[in-house]
């Protein structure tokens, strides 16, 4: 089953936040329930923990303008 896509595309959040908030906010924005499985990808293939601080994936990750890129799946990627 093909993920739906977002309405709004860009979103702020404070550094100090885990990433657990974005899967949040990502699951509401979509209309799924929070028992529902959702997965965050960085760079297409990364997928973080839930309790990782998005300044340090930022940090890690960022596009370097400015930008954490994040994709999502309703299904895991690999095995």
């Amino acid at each position: 089953m093909a993920a739906p896509q977002l309405a709004k595309t860009v979103f702020k959040i404070a550094g100090d936040k885990k990433l657990s908030t974005i899967i949040n906010n990502v699951k509401k924005e979509l209309g799924l329930q929070k028992s529902d499985s959702l997965y965050l990808f960085l760079r297409g293939s990364f997928a973080p923990a839930p309790d990782e601080q998005v300044y340090d994936l930022y940090r890690n990750f960022g596009d370097g303008a400015g930008k954490l890129v994040i994709h999502y799946s309703l299904n895991q990627a690999w095995g």
